[in-house]
C-alpha cells in the first residue's frame, strides 16, 4: 500500500488541487491522509451549489471517508518517515510545514503542484520539490507539465445520438449559462457535435473535459496560440483537426472523432491517470 500525504488548504474548490485529491481517493492501492479535508469533494456535503461552477462534475462524488489526522501525529510521521510520498495540491495557496518535509524527505518524494492561472514560475519549489506547473509557457528543466482532468465515472460509455451542431453555452456570454441542474448541463453537451471552449485565467479550463467526456467535439477558439507544455496531455493536433471542420460548416463524419476524442479522453484524462502520471509504480 502506498502511503501518501496530501497537503492543501481545503477551504475552498481549486480545481487541479481537488482533481488530485479525487484521483488519489479512487486509485486502489494508496493510503492518502491530510490535515485539512475538502468535505466539499464527498457525497455526504450538503451545499453543492453552493460551489464554485454550482459544484459541477468534480463535487461531491466520494464516497468514501477522509482520513484526517492531527497535526502532532502528521509531524511524527514525517519525522519518521512513514509517507512514500507528500503532495502539496496547491504549494502557492497552502505551504506550511515545508521546511520540515523537505528536511526529511528527498526531492523525488516531495511533489509541489503550482494550479495557478498565472505562467510564472516559482523555483525556490523546485530546488526541493519535483515542481509542476499546469500554465507551462516555456520549457524548463527543473519543472514537468499538469494538466486538468476529470472523473473517470463521469465519461459516457458511448458517443450520444446528436440533435445539433453547436452547444448552447457560449463562453463569456452569460446570457447562455442557463443550466441550474447538471445533467442538463451534460444532455446539451452530449446531443451536440460541438461545444464551445477557450482560454479564460488560463489556457486550462474544467469546461474543455466536460465536453470530451460527453462525446462532444471541443471548438477550440485559438488553441493554435497555446503554449507547447501547457495542456500537454491534450490531443491537441487532433482538435485542431476538427476545429477546421467547424470554421468549413460543411458536414463530415463527426462520429468518427467523437468516438476518437473519447477513447483518447479515457484513456489519458481521468483523475487516475493524472495520479498515475505524478506517482508512476
Amino acid at each position: 500500500m502506498l502511503k501518501v500525504l496530501f497537503l492543501a488548504k481545503a477551504d475552498r474548490p481549486d480545481y487541479l488541487c481537488d482533481m488530485i485529491y479525487h484521483g488519489l481517493k479512487t486509485t486502489e492501492g494508496i493510503l492518502v491522509e491530510e490535515v485539512n479535508t475538502p468535505h466539499y469533494m464527498y457525497s455526504y456535503y450538503m451545499a453543492q451549489g453552493a460551489l464554485y461552477g454550482k459544484g459541477f462534475t468534480m463535487y461531491c462524488h466520494l464516497k468514501s471517508y477522509p482520513t484526517c489526522i492531527p497535526v502532532p501525529e502528521m509531524k511524527r510521521r514525517v519525522e519518521k518517515k512513514y509517507y512514500d510520498f507528500i503532495i502539496y495540491g496547491s504549494i502557492h495557496r497552502f505551504e506550511k510545514y515545508y521546511d520540515l518535509i523537505t528536511y526529511h524527505y528527498s526531492k523525488d518524494r516531495v511533489i509541489t503542484v503550482d494550479g495557478e492561472d498565472e505562467d510564472r514560475l516559482d523555483l525556490r519549489f523546485a530546488q526541493d520539490s519535483t515542481y509542476y506547473k499546469r500554465e507551462l509557457s516555456v520549457e524548463n528543466a527543473l519543472v514537468k507539465p499538469i494538466t486538468f482532468c476529470i472523473p473517470e465515472s463521469l465519461i459516457v460509455q458511448n458517443v450520444p445520438a446528436k440533435t445539433k451542431r453547436v452547444a448552447h453555452i457560449v463562453p463569456g456570454d452569460l446570457s447562455t449559462y442557463i443550466f441550474d441542474r447538471v445533467e442538463d448541463y451534460y444532455q446539451d453537451y452530449q446531443t451536440s457535435v460541438f461545444g464551445i471552449t477557450r482560454k479564460k485565467g488560463g489556457w486550462d479550463c474544467l469546461r474543455h473535459y466536460e465536453i470530451l467526456m460527453n462525446g462532444c467535439i471541443p471548438y477550440f477558439i485559438d488553441l493554435k496560440s497555446c503554449p507547447r507544455l501547457t495542456m500537454h496531455q491534450l490531443p491537441k493536433e487532433l482538435l485542431l483537426e476538427t476545429n477546421e471542420h467547424y470554421k468549413k460548416g460543411t458536414d463530415f463524419d463527426h462520429v468518427q472523432y467523437e468516438q476518437e476524442l473519447l477513447n483518447y479522453t479515457r484513456q489519458h484524462l481521468t483523475t487516475k491517470k493524472l495520479v498515475a502520471y505524478l506517482l508512476p509504480r
